[in-house]
């Protein structure tokens, strides 16, 4: 797994057709979200709000910086206040989060830090409401590249 691919598969998930090794893991291709893809200090969360451009909608506030190396893959930060609920909601949009931010991973543009906070409205929100808010949020901050062109 190199810096430039932090959404790779893992080489350790069983093929196809081979039982796992350990009961109760699931088999087929497993996507990592290495720290190279995560913002981890408190001073990079501090950067991205104080020098970042927000955007909003229905369900979350995305801060968006751009790095100076834009050739670095684009990290996330999540954050999940108690006002969003108690853990379990916590806990479950923090996961949502980072598993559409992994399958978004390909494409995304690269060379950005990003901040999402999550609306209390997530908390109950099912999930493929969850899903096209991300998605809107991260289009309006336009860091989708577009299919046709690349960027």
């Amino acid at each position: 797994m190199s810096e430039t691919e932090p959404f790779t598969e893992r080489s350790t998930a069983p093929q196809a057709g081979e039982k796992s090794p350990v009961p109760g893991e699931r088999s087929g291709p497993v996507l990592v979200f290495p720290k190279s893809a995560r913002l981890l200090k408190r001073r990079e969360f501090r950067q991205v709000y104080e020098t970042g451009t927000p955007y909003r909608n229905a369900g979350f506030h995305v801060f968006v910086l751009k790095r100076a190396d834009s050739t670095a893959p684009t990290r996330l930060g999540l954050t999940a206040t108690r006002g969003l609920g108690n853990s379990v909601q916590r806990n479950r949009v923090r996961r949502l989060g980072r598993e559409f931010f992994r399958h978004l991973g390909p494409s995304l543009k690269t060379g950005y830090d990003l901040v999402v906070n999550f609306h209390r409205r997530l908390a109950v929100a099912p999930h493929s409401e969850f899903c096209r808010l991300f998605q809107d949020a991260l289009g309006k901050a336009h860091l989708l590249e577009s299919p046709e062109t690349g960027r």
